[in-house]
């Protein structure tokens, strides 16, 4: 409860400082409006007790997608002049599959997922699109098709 006031104060402190000249229908717009913004971290609290766990194969992780990079600059470029030249009836991208393992509810295996979806989206050529509950795989938009990388733990 401590914590809620203090955040309601602080929020109405930096409405009224934004206001600029403090009237009563700027307290009248501010005080509703600190206390709907209070609501939202004392709402999303149960989701912060989740941390997460940063140990990964980093120079692995950063090295593939780094590599990864200029491959798809090129590949996508080649793509997209060709449909100039074929014309806007041309399908460009594709959804494919990777085999993932999603792993569990730790926040190691919370922090892998989100480092591989980071380092899959990083590149030009795909982006996750979904990670499907009960199937080990993850949807991804592909502009050009290449083949799903082997691993199924870091797919990067």
């Amino acid at each position: 409860m401590l914590r809620a006031a203090a955040l309601w104060i602080v929020f109405l402190g930096v409405y009224l400082l934004f206001a600029a000249p403090v009237s009563s229908s700027e307290l009248i717009a501010g005080i509703p409006s600190a206390a709907a913004i209070t609501a939202f971290p004392l709402a999303y609290r149960p989701t912060e007790e989740r941390r997460m766990d940063l140990r990964a194969p980093w120079l692995r992780v950063i090295l593939r997608t780094l590599a990864a990079i200029p491959g798809d600059v090129v590949r996508v470029g080649r793509r997209l002049v060709e449909t100039l030249f074929q014309g806007p009836e041309t399908q460009l991208g594709i959804a494919a599959d990777q085999p993932f393992h999603h792993g569990g509810r730790t926040p190691a295996e919370a922090t892998r997922r989100a480092m591989i979806v980071l380092g899959t989206s990083f590149v030009s050529n795909s982006y996750v699109m979904m990670m499907p509950q009960g199937i080990e795989t993850m949807v991804l938009h592909r502009l050009v098709l290449t083949p799903p990388r082997p691993d199924r733990e870091w797919p990067v």
